[in-house]
């Protein structure tokens, strides 16, 4: 009986790794490794968007924007998230996310800029020397995909590394992405959103004062 099961957990296991090797066969030698890759597509239920014929990605703890491309089809949105902090040594946490739809305008432009600037071609930050890693800052994953080429990036905090000529680019191709997008008001749009009275975001902690009837409201909601 422990034999059988034994050969049947084998079995599953070598199909699903079958599968989870095909999806990213074709991930490139510059990228991060394949378990953040995974432990992202896990956590926040991304997959590979099969239908395109090329898309990319930007995600931070805070918000993911993800555009693609189909023909002349654009497609994109942007979506923020936070935790709830109910109590300080709570370690649960529920997840308010809010998914913002993009203009086609702005998509058109970020594959143009995409293009002109060939980000695609900076390596993950691990290969690039003196790319040094601390414990704040924002990590940017920089995610790009077509039908032969499958690219998995990963740079802690861009704007704090020293004058790197590819931190520089990469902080450059942020800030003209947010730019494009106006992520400012976005992001305000989404704070007004928020459910919570405490939460928090790439670790800052925002707590909102509350008057007697915006508690009870909140209370309410929940």
């Amino acid at each position: 009986m422990k034999k059988t099961l034994v050969i049947i957990f084998v079995f599953i296991y070598s199909m699903i790794l079958a599968q989870y090797n095909t999806d990213f066969e074709h991930l490139t030698k510059d990228s991060d490794t394949v378990f953040w890759l995974n432990h992202r597509t896990q956590r926040f239920g991304f997959s590979k968007n099969k239908q395109a014929d090329r898309s990319f990605k930007i995600q931070t703890t805070c918000f993911s924007l993800e555009i693609s491309k189909l023909e002349d089809f654009v497609n994109g949105s942007i979506e923020f998230y936070v935790e709830e902090i109910k109590d300080f040594q709570d370690s649960s946490r529920k997840v308010f996310k809010q998914r913002i739809n993009l203009d086609s305008r702005d998509i058109n432009s970020i594959f143009e800029i995409i293009d002109s600037t060939e980000i695609n071609s900076i390596p993950s930050d691990k290969f690039i020397s003196n790319w040094y890693h601390g414990f704040d800052g924002v990590t940017y994953i920089l995610e790009y995909e077509s039908k032969n080429i499958h690219s998995f990036k990963k740079y802690w905090a861009p704007s704090a590394q020293n004058f790197l000529s590819e931190a520089i680019q990469i902080q450059n191709f942020i800030d003209k992405v947010n730019s494009i997008i106006e992520i400012q008001k976005l992001r305000n749009i989404f704070d007004r959103s928020i459910p919570f009275q405490n939460w928090t975001c790439n670790g800052i902690i925002v707590s909102r004062i509350l008057t007697k009837k915006e508690w009870k409201e909140l209370q309410r909601k929940k």
